[in-house]
């Protein structure tokens, strides 16, 4: 696990700092036709190559040695069958959370995950911009920081003893979400607040993260119901 994690932080602080510069390349970018253009164009397909090794050495963590990998305009997504299916959620969420996913999406032949960015334009657009302070002193400054962002943090803190659910993980119901903040009503009716940082691994059937809809995690529990997530499917 310690070497896959090595790796799996090599490439998302990789994939961080490119959607980092395209953030501020974009907040520049008025002219289509620009050579800045060009440069946002090329940052961009560099995203799901490293994004799908990120994947590969995460199935591989689990156990989820069969799925199907789709490409489509530059966007991965893999298809999971029943089995493969429950492996990945017994591994990453436990074995309880594997159960109730599978309740709500009832009889399933396959399922596809993909892969979502919280620094990605498609969620800004929809969430607003995680890390904007940060961002802006990046831009105006040469300050840097191993997680990139000021108030980050790094996933492989919250893997003690080599575990992801070592920390803590649960399944609620999304209320809000606001930048790299996620508000959701637990199981048991108690309200969490999940943090995404720029590591953390986040999946969605089909597609965006909405308000009403399914979210599992795992990751740090911090006081008042607070986790910082290592790792989240939104179904």
């Amino acid at each position: 696990m310690g070497s896959y994690q090595a790796q799996q932080n090599q490439y998302q602080a990789q994939i961080n700092t490119l959607n980092a510069q395209l953030a501020q390349l974009n907040a520049t970018d008025t002219n289509p036709q620009s050579t800045l253009s060009t440069t946002i164009s090329t940052l961009q397909s560099t995203i799901p190559s490293l994004q799908q090794q990120i994947d590969y050495i995460k199935f591989n963590c689990l156990g989820v040695a069969n799925y199907t990998t789709n490409t489509l305009n530059g966007s991965i997504s893999y298809t999971l069958g029943p089995s493969s299916f429950s492996t990945y959620m017994s591994g990453q969420y436990g074995a309880p959370n594997s159960n109730t996913a599978q309740a709500l999406l009832g009889p399933i032949t396959n399922i596809t995950l993909t892969p979502a960015s919280i620094l990605s334009s498609t969620w800004t657009t929809l969430y607003g911009q995680p890390f904007a302070k940060d961002l802006a002193l990046a831009s105006a400054s040469t300050i840097a920081t191993p997680n990139l962002f000021v108030s980050d943090f790094t996933c492989s803190s919250l893997l003690a003893g080599g575990s992801p659910l070592a920390g803590g993980s649960g399944n609620g119901v999304v209320k809000q979400i606001s930048g790299n903040v996620v508000s959701a009503t637990a199981g048991d009716k108690s309200e969490v607040t999940l943090a995404l940082g720029g590591c953390s691994s986040v999946m969605v059937n089909n597609l965006m993260p909405r308000v009403g809809r399914n979210v599992f995690w795992s990751g740090l529990k911090l006081a008042n119901g607070t986790y910082q997530v290592y790792s989240a499917l939104f179904i």
